[in-house]
C-alpha cells in the first residue's frame, strides 16, 4: 500500500493528490517547498522557528501533528531557512 501525499491548505482544507505524485515534483513547485522528512514537506514562508529538530509553523498555520525534521533534510532545511 503506498503512501499518498496530502496538501494541508491554509483554510484547513486538505486534498489528497494523485498516487503517482513524488516529492520532487512538489519540491518543483517552489522553492519554498522543503522537505523535512520521508513524509511531510512544508512551505517555509510559514516558518516560525526551528526547535529541538522540530519545525514550529507561525501561531495561525501551527497544528497538533509533529513535524519532526530529520538528519538527512536538516541541512537543507536550515540553510533556505536563514536565507529567508
Amino acid at each position: 500500500n503506498k503512501e499518498q501525499w496530502n496538501v494541508h491548505l491554509t483554510n484547513n482544507m486538505t486534498h489528497a493528490l494523485k498516487r503517482n505524485t513524488k516529492a520532487e515534483t512538489i519540491k518543483e513547485i517552489s522553492p519554498l517547498f522543503v522537505q523535512i522528512n520521508q513524509r511531510q514537506i512544508i512551505n517555509i514562508k510559514y516558518l516560525s522557528m526551528i526547535e529541538d529538530n522540530k519545525c514550529i509553523m507561525l501561531k495561525h498555520f501551527n497544528s497538533d501533528s509533529d513535524l519532526n525534521i530529520s538528519r538527512t533534510y536538516l541541512k537543507d532545511l536550515y540553510q533556505k531557512f536563514v536565507s529567508l
